[in-house]
């Protein structure tokens, strides 16, 4: 308790506190130190204190939306490999609603075809990409394996299919690599790394004049799945694109004021319905 008192007037967020305390907790246990029913309620006493004078909020990242990618499509110089890399990839996060850890490696010798997209794990129809994970947060022992189908969009700039055609236009991909892999200045073929990504997302939300630190490779998650559902998509469809195990994903839809606004119209129409 007196480390955790000392530790907490070095640290802003209640979480940091907290997940410490778990750590030190399960550290006890393992060398064999259990903690007395006292201790642990002085401790969880003192950490509900903390939590009420602290008072943060969690920060979630704006959601990326259509009006935006269409200003970034203005960036995209379809002759640089480079670029039409990043824009397939911003497509494919969207409507796929994929978390970064599928995509994204760390650095280029990081890169595992057993948890990260493969080009061999997609397929390209006339009307459809059909994209398979066999590894994800929610699937970490290949019990099961998601298929999630994306349609094209015929002449839109938007259209998944078509930048990732032209992806494979412009660099030849192999089946157990990364699809999303650009020349560099060296003329070697490379993998984009999440450093990488983000780098020249930011860069390019600057040139747009879009504040950066409001987005991350999340923002494309969050950005599909609220777009879907203001389209009117059924939830649990939402639920199954994203491969949420839980109904947790409702908190990263964000909902627009005049959606929000519906709910009172509807109770002001039944009232009026009564008179």
């Amino acid at each position: 308790l007196p480390f955790l008192q000392q530790y907490s007037s070095h640290v802003q967020c209640y979480s940091t506190l907290a997940n410490v305390f778990s750590s030190l907790k399960t550290c006890s246990k393992m060398y064999g130190f259990i903690p007395t029913d006292i201790l642990l309620f002085r401790v969880n006493l003192f950490l509900s204190g903390l939590k009420r004078t602290m008072q943060t909020s969690v920060t979630q990242m704006s959601p990326v939306t259509v009006s935006l990618l269409k200003r970034l499509y203005k960036l995209v110089n379809f002759h640089n490999s480079f670029h039409v890399c990043m824009w397939s990839l911003m497509l494919f996060m969207f409507f796929t609603f994929v978390r970064k850890s599928n995509v994204l490696p760390l650095s280029e010798n990081k890169f595992d075809s057993h948890s990260q997209v493969c080009c061999e794990d997609i397929v390209c129809y006339k009307d459809r990409m059909l994209v398979t994970l066999g590894w994800s947060k929610t699937i970490q022992f290949g019990q099961r394996k998601v298929n999630i189908p994306v349609s094209s969009i015929p002449g839109s700039c938007l259209c998944p299919i078509q930048a990732y055609k032209a992806l494979r236009g412009l660099v030849p991909g192999h089946h157990n690599m990364s699809p999303f892999t650009y020349f560099g200045q060296d003329k070697e073929v490379h993998i984009l790394t999440y450093p990488v990504f983000v780098s020249q997302f930011r860069s390019w939300l600057l040139q747009i004049g879009v504040n950066p630190d409001l987005f991350c490779t999340h923002s494309f998650r969050r950005g599909g799945a609220t777009f879907a559902y203001q389209c009117g998509i059924d939830p649990q469809l939402i639920k199954a694109q994203g491969d949420w195990s839980s109904d947790c994903y409702l908190k990263y839809v964000t909902l627009s004021t005049h959606q929000k606004l519906y709910t009172t119209r509807r109770m002001a129409d039944s009232i009026v319905s009564f008179n």
